[in-house]
């Protein structure tokens, strides 16, 4: 049985890398283990291209987007909900 920590571990560590980086990496870590390989290369497959979403929007400045005077940024706004029941007749 293959300990699932261990293919989280090992994923983790080869996601970031390219191609070639990726396959000595698994080398190292897998071994001769072909079954743990199989599934650390699955998972690297069913992961998506998510390219670079993480970068800075191009709209330039964005510290006050969604902020007014009367609620800035970071300010929570509660509201109470009341569940009620209709009653048939």
């Amino acid at each position: 049985m293959i300990d699932v920590s261990k293919i989280e571990q090992i994923f983790l560590g080869a996601v970031s890398l390219d191609q070639a980086e990726r396959s000595e990496y698994l080398d190292s870590h897998c071994g001769s283990d072909g079954e743990l390989r199989q599934r650390v290369e699955a998972l690297l497959a069913a992961q998506p291209d998510v390219g670079d979403f993480l970068e800075p929007p191009i709209t330039g400045n964005t510290q006050d987007f969604g902020q007014t005077k009367d609620h800035p940024i970071g300010m929570v706004v509660a509201i109470r909900f009341e569940y009620y029941e209709r009653q048939m007749p």
